[in-house]
């Protein structure tokens, strides 16, 4: 009798396991933002040029021996950098709009841990002539059940938070520090 009630009680909790994992959000967006006080074409082209984010980047900066390899073009549309490392996975970044010095979304195909595809906007909005506010949003979507799973268990709105959160600060201190003919290369 008392096996069968332990048998009852670990099904009903793998069942409620299960319930709240399907329960999690299909998609999920996170915006941060951050005033920099320089005008937002330098901060553009800081963001633009993909090999920039490596000085900035958290996500880069996790892991100090991340693999990166970038396209031929760097700062247009269809520039990309793929990445490999034990820490952030797997995948490959690439922009694939922009809008003068107001725009850029970014789609990221990751391979590892998971199979997945993000979509990443900065919108630069210029406050002064020497002062900008940068928004960056980051859309994903949870379309299986290890999605889903990955997003319960790790709490992936929170690190995608605290990630944009470093790296908007990072590119805040490089930027104000450079000389606006150190920007863009």
């Amino acid at each position: 009798m008392m096996k069968k009630i332990i048998v009852l009680g670990a099904f009903i909790g793998i069942l409620i396991f299960i319930v709240l994992v399907l329960q999690q959000p299909k998609e999920f967006n996170v915006e941060k933002s951050i005033t920099i006080n320089k005008n937002r074409s330098e901060i553009f082209a800081q963001v633009y040029n993909l090999k920039n984010w490596k000085d900035w980047s958290a996500w880069f900066q996790n892991d100090p021996l991340i693999k990166l390899i970038y396209s031929e073009n760097l700062a247009e549309k269809g520039s990309y950098v793929t990445w490999e490392s034990d820490k952030e996975g797997s995948g490959t970044q690439t922009i694939t709009d922009s809008v003068g010095v107001e725009f850029i979304k970014l789609k990221l195909e990751y391979q590892k841990p998971f199979k997945g595809v993000v979509y990443s906007y900065f919108k630069f909005k210029e406050l002064t002539e020497t002062s900008s506010e940068v928004f960056w949003l980051v859309e994903a979507k949870n379309n299986s059940f290890m999605d889903k799973l990955y997003y319960f268990i790790i709490n992936t709105e929170s690190i995608i938070a605290k990630n944009l959160d470093q790296s908007l600060k990072n590119l805040k201190k490089l930027t104000e520090a450079q000389s606006p003919d150190k920007v863009a290369q």
